[in-house]
């Protein structure tokens, strides 16, 4: 049986969502489709209000990023020094950072892109998003954040 030492997560990713001249209700519900889905990959989410913009705190367990480092197939140090691909199921068998992080920070930032760039529209029909006065359609199969997209770290 494995045993995995929790990592305490710690809020490491900040996504910027810039203030509008709108509805508020638009503006929250457009928002709240980010955090819902944000939720879904499995982060840990904490709104902050900002002067100028606002901003979604992520953090993510140790299992989050572990599912993630394995659909990226990242390799890792074993404890018998091969690199070999991560698996979760054989977590113990890989060397943790001289902090006792399982990942480095590296590691950890192609997780959360991973994670935040991979949220897809996984329903039945579209969803019509409303932000800054216009509408948008997030088609089904289609991702809701496009590389490029500001974030933050923290």
């Amino acid at each position: 049986m494995n045993v995995v030492e929790e990592e305490e997560s710690a809020f490491e990713i900040g996504v910027v969502v810039p203030k509008r001249n709108v509805k508020a209700e638009e503006e929250d519900y457009c928002v709240e489709v980010l955090v819902n889905e944000f939720k879904n990959v499995g982060f840990i989410v904490e709104r902050v209000p900002g002067v100028v913009d606002d901003f979604i705190k992520l953090a993510t367990p140790l299992e989050t990023l572990g599912r993630a480092a394995v659909e990226l197939q990242i390799k890792k140090r074993t404890r018998i020094g091969m690199d070999l691909q991560f698996e979760w199921d054989e977590v113990d068998a890989f060397v943790r950072q001289p902090y006792g992080s399982l990942f480095s920070w590296c590691e950890r930032f192609h997780c959360y892109r991973h994670l935040i760039y991979g949220i897809m529209n996984k329903s039945k029909s579209a969803v019509t998003l409303r932000f800054d006065g216009k509408e948008f359609n997030w088609e089904v199969g289609e991702y809701l954040l496009k590389n490029g997209c500001s974030f933050v770290t923290f």
